[in-house]
Formats: structure tokens, C-alpha cells, sequence
């Protein structure tokens, strides 16, 4: 979807595509889950809101302008290693348990970057 968003500013484009995703994941939601038990109070609301605003379309909103001016070796490069990053900092940060189902995910994106680098480059 990004690709054919042309001649729009990142935040627009960052409202599309977060859109996009609420429209496909909505009918998945109204099916598996029991919204009939969901509560919520007014600061849980708010930090969702804050998540969803700031942490969410603020950040996509720099990451799809940045798009537009970084090569796109580099914007693959940064895609790729972006869960693992996540899985380290859950890990370190939030204690989560480093699987080996995880080392095996790292080392396989670690290595097929690396593989790719290292092929491009004897082309």
C-alpha cells in the first residue's frame, strides 16, 4: 500500500496505512474475542490513546518520511533487524524470557542480512 501512495505527506500517509490495518483487523477482532466483557476506565483510555497517538502515528509518521530519503537497501536493512531489536529490549528491558525459538529467529535474520550484504556487494 505504501508504494502507491505517491505525492502524500508522512502523516497522511501514516493515517492510511494505520487505518488499513484497523480495517483488516477489525472483523478478526469482532470474531475471536468476547467484547461484551471489555471494560475499561477513563485513564486506561487515555494511556491507549497516548500509545495509539504518539508511540504509534508519531513514530510511523517519522519512519514513513524517513522512507522517502533513505536508500531503500538501508530502509530494508532497518525493517529486517527491527523485531529483533524488539525481542533484545523485551528481553533486557522487561525481563521476558529469551527463548530458543527466539536465538534461532535472531541468528536467522542476523544471517540472511548478512548473507545479502555480502552477496550484493559481488554483484
Amino acid at each position: 500500500l505504501n508504494k502507491k501512495l505517491k505525492d502524500i505527506s508522512a502523516a497522511d500517509r501514516t493515517l492510511v496505512q494505520l487505518a488499513a490495518a484497523g480495517t483488516c483487523l477489525l472483523p478478526y477482532v469482532l470474531l475471536t474475542e468476547d467484547i461484551a466483557s471489555w471494560s475499561a476506565t477513563p485513564l486506561q483510555l487515555l494511556l491507549l490513546a497516548v500509545v495509539g497517538m504518539m508511540h504509534t502515528g508519531y513514530t510511523y509518521s517519522l519512519y514513513f518520511g524517513a522512507i522517502e530519503k533513505l536508500p531503500t537497501q538501508t530502509v530494508a536493512l532497518y525493517s529486517y533487524i527491527d523485531p529483533l531489536v524488539a525481542v533484545l529490549l523485551s528481553a533486557l528491558v522487561l525481563r521476558e524470557p529469551f527463548t530458543m525459538q527466539s536465538a534461532v529467529g535472531a541468528v536467522l535474520v542476523l544471517g540472511s542480512t548478512l548473507w545479502s550484504e555480502l552477496g550484493g556487494k559481488k554483484n
